[in-house]
C-alpha cells in the first residue's frame, strides 16, 4: 500500500497573466518539470472558458492521463488594479496519483472547504503583495492534506472492519453501462468503499470496486462492473456481463445521442441477466448542467418504462442521488 506522500503529488498555484496562463507557486518544488506545470496551467484555466467567463462556484475535478494524474481545482479571483479587468483569474490545483482518482471524487467537499480558507489567505497576501508568505501557505497546506488522508484512510480502515463482522445476507453483480463519457466512472468513483484501493484497470476496460449496503438490517454486498464505452472494447466487455443481477444503463441529458443509444446497450447487457430479465435503472446523468439539458425527465422516464427498469437522474460531479441509484438496484434485487 502507497503512503500518503506517494497518493498526494503536490500543489500548483495558477494565475493569468500578461501571457495567459502562468504557474506562479508549486510544491514540492522538486516535483514537477516544466511541461506538467505548462500543461496544468493551461488546462486548469480552460475550465474558466467553459464557465462562460465565470469562476466556478465548486471545486473541479480533471485528469492529466499522460502523466497518470488527477487534479482537484478550485478557482477564485483577486483585484489587482493593474490588470485589464481589474481582477486576475487564479487557482489552486491539488494533484493526486491517478489510481486513487476515487479520494478526489469522494471527498471533493471536504477538499473544497480546505481549498477556500487557502484560496482566502492567498488573496491577503496578494493584495499585500507577499509572495513569501504565499510560498509558506502552500507548504502548510501540502502538510494539511496529508494529515487529512491519514485520517480518511483510518476512517475508511474502521468502517471495514466494522463491516467485514457482518456476513453479507446478498451477494450480486451489477454493470454500469452507457456511452464513453456519460459520467460512468465519476459516478462509480464517488461512491466506492474503499477510496485507497487501487481498481481500475484500464488495458481491458473495466473498473471493479465493491459496495456495501444495508437494507431493513440485511446487508448488502454489490460487486460494480463499470465497463467501458469505447467501441474498441465491444468484444471485451461481453465476458463481463455473464451472470449479471442488475444493470446500472446511463446517459448524459445534455447529448441526445447517449440517450438514442440506449436501445443498443439495452440489447447488448439483456441476454446475459442470471434472473433472464433485466433489472435495474436507467440514469440520467449531468443533471447539474440544466442550460444545456436536452432530454427531458418525461422523455427519459417513457424509455425506462419501454425496457421496464426504473429511472432516477443524478449528477456525478455533485454527487446528487448517487447513492441513492445503488440503493434503489440493492432493494429492487433482494425484493425478488
Amino acid at each position: 500500500m502507497e503512503n500518503e506522500k506517494q497518493i498526494l503529488k503536490g500543489i500548483i498555484y495558477t494565475i493569468v497573466g500578461d501571457l495567459g496562463p502562468t504557474v506562479k507557486i508549486h510544491y514540492p518544488e522538486t516535483e514537477f518539470d516544466l511541461p506538467i506545470l505548462e500543461l496544468v496551467a493551461i488546462k486548469t484555466m480552460t475550465l474558466l472558458t467553459g464557465e462562460e467567463g465565470r469562476v466556478p462556484k465548486e471545486v473541479s475535478i480533471i485528469s492529466f492521463v499522460k502523466y497518470q494524474l488527477i487534479g482537484i481545482v478550485y478557482h477564485f479571483e483577486f483585484k489587482d488594479e493593474k490588470s485589464r479587468g481589474g481582477a486576475i483569474d487564479s487557482n489552486i490545483t491539488v494533484l493526486f496519483n491517478e489510481k486513487y482518482s476515487s479520494i478526489a471524487y469522494k471527498y471533493s467537499e471536504q477538499f473544497e472547504k480546505l481549498l477556500k480558507q487557502v484560496a482566502n489567505e492567498i488573496i491577503k497576501n496578494e493584495i499585500s503583495n507577499n509572495e513569501q508568505k504565499i510560498h509558506l501557505i502552500l507548504q502548510q497546506l501540502y502538510q494539511k492534506l496529508l494529515i487529512n488522508l491519514e485520517s480518511i484512510r483510518e476512517a475508511e480502515k474502521k468502517a471495514r472492519e466494522r463491516v467485514v463482522e457482518k456476513k453479507p445476507d446478498f451477494r450480486f453483480k451489477v454493470v454500469v453501462i452507457g456511452d464513453a463519457g456519460v459520467g460512468k466512472t465519476t459516478l462509480l468513483l464517488r461512491s466506492v468503499d474503499n477510496s485507497f484501493q487501487e481498481s481500475y484497470l484500464p488495458t481491458i476496460g473495466v473498473n471493479v470496486c465493491n459496495k456495501k449496503i444495508s437494507i431493513a438490517n440485511k446487508n448488502i454486498h454489490l460487486n460494480i462492473f463499470d465497463i467501458a464505452g469505447q467501441e474498441k472494447f465491444s468484444l471485451m466487455r461481453r465476458v463481463f456481463y455473464e451472470d449479471v443481477n442488475g444493470v446500472l444503463m446511463m446517459f448524459d441529458v445534455t447529448n441526445k445521442e447517449s440517450f438514442d443509444h440506449l436501445d443498443n446497450w439495452f440489447a447488448d447487457v439483456s441476454p446475459n441477466f442470471s434472473s433472464k430479465k433485466p433489472i435495474g435503472l436507467i440514469i440520467g446523468n449531468k443533471i447539474d448542467l440544466k442550460s444545456k439539458r436536452v432530454i427531458t425527465k418525461k422523455t427519459a422516464e417513457s424509455m425506462a418504462k419501454k425496457f421496464g427498469l426504473g429511472y432516477i437522474e443524478t449528477s456525478a460531479k455533485t454527487g446528487e442521488k448517487v447513492n441513492e441509484a445503488f440503493k434503489h438496484v440493492a432493494e429492487v434485487l433482494i425484493s425478488l
